[in-house]
């Protein structure tokens, strides 16, 4: 049986206690992970000596051309290295994560390789490019409180077909979205879909000209809707296919807590209301919740980075106040 004071706390109160359990449970599994680390680090800078020196005997036997062993010893001793960091990083993901998921909330799963799918990204609306090829990792899924989640990495982008100077064919990859993608239950069946993203053109071109770009774009997720709190139209931009349902949506409290946790992220998040669920998008330009190979795992700074990712996402229940259920399912 769990602790109930462990299932009953908030994820402050989780990550206040990040010291305790860092010592406790993060740092003896991270220490063996290191061990390996380090030891396979030192295994391939001895083989791409061996193999530098090897190449530059013959180098010098065969014409004086030694400095052509350079790139053979490099070459030659990253070879098998993506296989054994891929597997390595893997084996600490499945070691790591499901300890904090256990320490944040309690019940929540996680599969490295698994993803939100491209179906449940669609359905929320905040990309209506398209999309023509998709990835993701690190799923993570369960309930926290009396709300059903999942959220994992994903990697949405578009091919863009185009001719040079000189006529000839190229392809080039445009990303969509890459970051931590988000999926709530919200105890509601919508009759349309609202829209948040951030209003990059009030905040570049002033309220006056960016009103005026927001309605010509209208048509890309429903109307343009007003609403009554100045600091969030400022930051965001909001459409919606049922002008009075988005307002009944983003209630003064709920627009407070949306502007809270972009503060507190840092980055420009996107949320949607489609279904009966809540989206959000928080765009990321690194890999999370990704054990790095040149450095030590027993640097409490790495820790802490992965620590807060996690807790990051798996906060978002709270930072929105999902568990208040203001509104009964029809």
């Amino acid at each position: 049986m769990q602790d109930s004071s462990r299932q009953n706390r908030t994820v402050a109160e989780a990550v206040a206690s990040f010291g305790v359990f860092y010592n406790e449970t993060l740092r003896p599994v991270l220490q063996s992970f290191d061990d390996e680390r380090r030891h396979n680090l030192k295994k391939a800078g001895k083989f791409a000596g061996v193999v530098l020196a090897v190449s530059l005997v013959v180098g010098a036997i065969g014409g004086g051309a030694w400095w052509i062993g350079v790139p053979i010893a490099v070459l030659l001793s990253l070879a098998g290295f993506p296989a054994f960091r891929g597997d390595w990083a893997v084996r600490v993901k499945m070691a790591v994560m499901p300890r904090v998921l256990d320490h944040l909330s309690p019940g929540l799963t996680y599969d490295p390789i698994s993803f939100v799918g491209q179906d449940g990204f669609v359905r929320s609306r905040l990309c209506t490019r398209r999309i023509d090829r998709y990835r993701g990792e690190d799923c993570v899924q369960g309930a926290i409180g009396a709300t059903q989640v999942m959220f994992s990495e994903i990697h949405a982008e578009h091919r863009e077909e185009y001719r040079d100077a000189k006529g000839r064919r190229h392809t080039r990859w445009i990303t969509l979205f890459r970051g931590l993608f988000f999926v709530g239950d919200f105890n509601k069946h919508f009759a349309g879909v609202t829209v948040v993203v951030p209003d990059v053109a009030e905040r570049m071109l002033g309220s006056w000209l960016g009103n005026l770009l927001q309605k010509a774009n209208f048509a890309q997720s429903g109307a343009l809707v007003k609403l009554e709190d100045p600091e969030f139209e400022k930051v965001f931009a909001v459409y919606g296919d049922d002008q009075v349902e988005a307002r009944y949506i983003l209630t003064p409290a709920l627009m407070r807590r949306l502007l809270d946790f972009r503060k507190r992220t840092g980055r420009e998040i996107s949320v949607s209301f489609a279904e009966s669920c809540v989206f959000v998008a928080v765009p990321q330009t690194r890999d999370l919740f990704e054990p790095r190979m040149f450095g030590s795992l027993m640097d409490p700074t790495w820790a802490r980075a992965f620590f807060d990712d996690v807790s990051m996402a798996v906060g978002i229940v709270e930072d929105l106040n999902l568990n208040t259920r203001i509104w009964t399912k029809t």
